[in-house]
């Protein structure tokens, strides 16, 4: 119980640091490209430490707090399908950048190196690549929870639940890994959104939608690990 206690609690944050990630950066671009600013709110936009708290307690107080008030986890299944509709629709956008666009949109930095081979069997840190993933597969706290929201809960149903859950994460993954490293290679970032241009409007959307999906995503997270409270 208290090392699944420290898995979750560790996922929440984890989930908010990301948000803060993407989300600040978000809206920085917004408020530059968009709006007249003067110099003191400049000045604001430019602290990143008071943006990045500014954007995650507004989207906290707006979006997840609302999310995390509900008794059943099975009232979130139309927000996941929401959640998951998102990040697919940032999974197209960035394939169709990666066939069509040049290696090079955010400037000479990020042109791929044509000397380097374009694949290299192991990169420079595989445990913390395989660890990353890892991470990002393990649901294994949740099944209990998942299993229970099924209309008519079975082995068969959730054998077919989580195969086709599986796939469908692993098809977004590649989808989005294969055409990013081959487009970018060694210079492509641990945020495949950040080797395209700050300019790029598509690519814009699609960081709005990525904050989006992850909001949404959050709240399973903390009814997990609300239910290990109670239980302790």
């Amino acid at each position: 119980m208290i090392l699944t206690f420290l898995l979750d609690f560790g996922v929440i944050v984890t989930y908010l640091i990301i948000l803060g990630d993407v989300s600040s950066e978000v809206v920085r671009e917004i408020a530059y490209n968009y709006f007249d600013l003067n110099d003191s709110r400049r000045e604001w936009v430019d602290d990143a430490w008071n943006l990045r708290r500014a954007t995650i307690s507004s989207i906290c107080v707006v979006v997840i707090f609302p999310l995390c008030l509900f008794r059943d986890i099975s009232k979130l299944e139309r927000f996941a399908m929401i959640s998951v509709g998102a990040s697919a629709s940032v999974v197209l956008v960035c394939l169709i950048a990666a066939i069509f666009q040049d290696n090079c949109p955010a400037g000479p930095s990020s042109c791929p190196d044509d000397s380097k081979p374009w694949f290299t069997l192991v990169g420079d840190n595989p445990a913390a690549a395989f660890g990353i993933i890892a991470f990002t597969f393990i649901s294994n706290d949740s099944s209990f929870f998942l299993f229970s929201t099924l209309d008519r809960p079975s082995i068969k149903r959730w054998s077919r639940v989580t195969r086709d859950s599986l796939l469908t994460a692993l098809a977004l993954c590649l989808l989005t890994a294969i055409p990013g490293y081959i487009s970018f290679r060694e210079k492509v970032d641990e945020d495949l959104l950040n080797n395209y241009s700050k300019d790029d409007k598509k690519i814009l959307v699609v960081r709005v939608l990525f904050v989006f999906s992850m909001a949404l995503s959050y709240p399973i997270g903390f009814f997990l690990f609300r239910d290990i409270i109670n239980e302790l």
